[in-house]
């Protein structure tokens, strides 16, 4: 397993934490959340159970929730398919760089609601048509670390 992330202390509902873990972990989550909708799950039941992936595609449960009760606040590359891991290691830069002009509003300004992921969800599906007609180019060398490792810890800092 290798870890985008471990934002075990960055959400609001169950702890306590600075105001710069709850943005990145609310950004993560809202990101997951498009992703799964978007049919980026895994099928490996070794992963998740498929139910659990379908409560955030029935809007039954959210990103934040999926982190919490199913990855352990922990968001691995192993969460998403490779179309997914692949489109995020093309997409996430520029949508944390865009993030409040997306949802429109000042990070943790306020709480995050339905129409954040909907502005999120239509980001993303802009992004991902653009992705589709322009695929990137894949790096030469195959011992490349994935963007996972790459990032493993930069939030946590």
């Amino acid at each position: 397993m290798i870890g985008l992330i471990g934002i075990g202390t960055l959400l609001p509902m169950k702890f306590q934490m600075t105001s710069i873990g709850k943005e990145q972990g609310h950004i993560l989550a809202i990101l997951l959340n498009g992703h799964i909708k978007k049919g980026f799950a895994p099928n490996n039941p070794e992963t998740h159970e498929v139910d659990e992936y379908l409560k955030v595609v029935n809007s039954e449960k959210n990103g934040v929730q999926f982190l919490i009760e199913y990855c352990d606040t922990k968001f691995w590359d192993e969460d998403l398919n490779e179309q997914g891991q692949k489109f995020t290691r093309f997409a996430y830069n520029t949508y944390l760089h865009n993030f409040e002009t997306i949802v429109g509003h000042k990070c943790y300004a306020t709480k995050y609601n339905q129409e954040d992921l909907k502005n999120v969800s239509e980001y993303l599906d802009k992004v991902y048509l653009d992705y589709l007609a322009n695929p990137p180019l894949e790096p030469a060398s195959k011992d490349r670390q994935s963007f996972f490792q790459r990032l493993k810890g930069f939030f946590t800092k």
